[in-house]
């Protein structure tokens, strides 16, 4: 099988309440989730790249889960539920349930190093979305990827120590909130949370060359 039918396969997982793993079944769930993000981070650049390839197999398979589920083929009921499930994701932070069936997962399949907290997690919600909007929808955000995780591990500061550290992420996060509080459909608290969990959710509304224009001259 090959990389980009593996990928849709894995893809109609993601709705619980048509083709995908149902809410009941919380690990399985999650361990599709999962391996749905490791395929997508892991091969970023080839999934870009094979965007009719990988809407060609969904549909088919999407197709054939269909009548398997005993519901009819609606590819737009099935991207609202998978769109459903993945804004679930995005708000983990909020939602306690949600959180501890991630937890629970995690605690009994994966390691501690790979472990996600609830603000990666949310991460993994906004790449997904964008993904989904690329696959789906045309939307020309996901090529910018590999940038966007390159600006938000610059923001990460890692070789500063110190207060002048802490000074640098306080100067950014009030650039990035000058620059984008009245952006509509941000989470109320957005600049509230750690800077790489900021850049990603704002990259899901704005070109990343927006967001670096915005934080000079504390990146180069």
């Amino acid at each position: 099988m090959s990389l980009e039918c593996l990928f849709a396969d894995k893809l109609t997982t993601l709705g619980p309440t048509t083709i995908g793993i149902p809410d009941d079944r919380a690990d399985e769930q999650f361990k599709q989730l999962y391996d749905v993000i490791a395929l997508f981070v892991s091969n970023v650049d080839r999934i870009i790249s094979s965007q009719e390839k990988i809407k060609s197999f969904y549909e088919k398979i999407s197709r054939i889960e269909s009548r398997i589920h005993n519901i009819a083929y609606d590819p737009e009921a099935l991207l609202q539920d998978m769109k459903s499930f993945i804004d679930r994701v995005r708000s983990i932070e909020n939602d306690k349930v949600f959180l501890n069936r991630a937890n629970d997962f995690q605690s009994l399949y994966l390691r501690k190093g790979v472990n996600r907290d609830k603000a990666q997690w949310a991460i993994v919600g906004f790449q997904l979305d964008l993904l989904v909007k690329y696959l789906f929808k045309s939307s020309t955000m996901l090529p910018s990827f590999n940038a966007i995780t390159e600006l938000s591990e610059k923001l990460s500061f890692s070789e500063i120590r110190g207060p002048e550290r802490r000074q640098m992420v306080d100067d950014a996060r009030s650039k990035l909130q000058a620059a984008f509080s009245d952006l509509k459909g941000l989470s109320v608290d957005v600049f509230k949370k750690r800077l790489d969990r900021i850049v990603w959710e704002i990259a899901t509304f704005v070109p990343v060359n927006i967001i670096y224009d915005s934080v000079k001259p504390l990146v180069p």
